[in-house]
């Protein structure tokens, strides 16, 4: 959904957005119920100067989760709350080598090494990217850094199916 404020400032919430503050979660759940491309006069309504205010404050206290996985991410939370964090449109991937290392009784065995990252944004502030282990283990082997990357963490089967998962992590 994306939220118009006037012809020139445009705050998309279409990614997973989590609040760091009460002000930026009323801010978000009023936002997100209002129909689509309603002029909002937001900034009056929580108390602001203007609607630059708002979206200064927003950006300095939201923080937008994205999956750079081939799909949506489920996070199921221990209340029982379900996030999705849905695919970003395109996937991070690394180049992969795969090389036979020996065998053990007749079947080979194989290294895999991982090499550059590909479709891996560069970091902003308040942006984080839920990305395949191999992905993190290169970038972090790379000069770009990861405090912006996060993995699965444990994940929720029912059996071999894969449900979700019960938070991320940063190995």
């Amino acid at each position: 959904m994306k939220i118009i404020f006037n012809k020139d400032n445009i705050i998309n919430i279409e990614t997973i957005s989590v609040p760091k503050t009460n002000l930026a979660k009323e801010m978000i759940s009023f936002m997100s119920s209002c129909p689509e491309a309603d002029y909002i006069d937001v900034a009056s309504w929580f108390g602001f100067d203007s609607e630059m205010e708002v979206i200064e404050y927003l950006q300095k206290n939201v923080i937008e989760f994205s999956s750079l996985c081939p799909h949506d991410v489920n996070i199921v939370l221990g209340n029982g709350e379900k996030i999705i964090v849905p695919q970003a449109g395109f996937t991070a991937r690394c180049e992969s080598r795969t090389e036979e290392v020996g065998n053990i009784a007749g079947i080979p065995l194989q290294s895999v090494r991982y090499g550059d990252v590909e479709g891996l944004p560069p970091f902003v502030e308040g942006i984080c990217y839920i990305v395949s282990r191999p992905v993190y283990e290169a970038a972090k082997a790379s000069s770009r850094g990861v405090t912006d990357l996060y993995v699965v963490g444990e994940t929720i089967r029912d059996g071999s199916t894969i449900l979700g998962c019960k938070g991320l992590t940063q190995p």
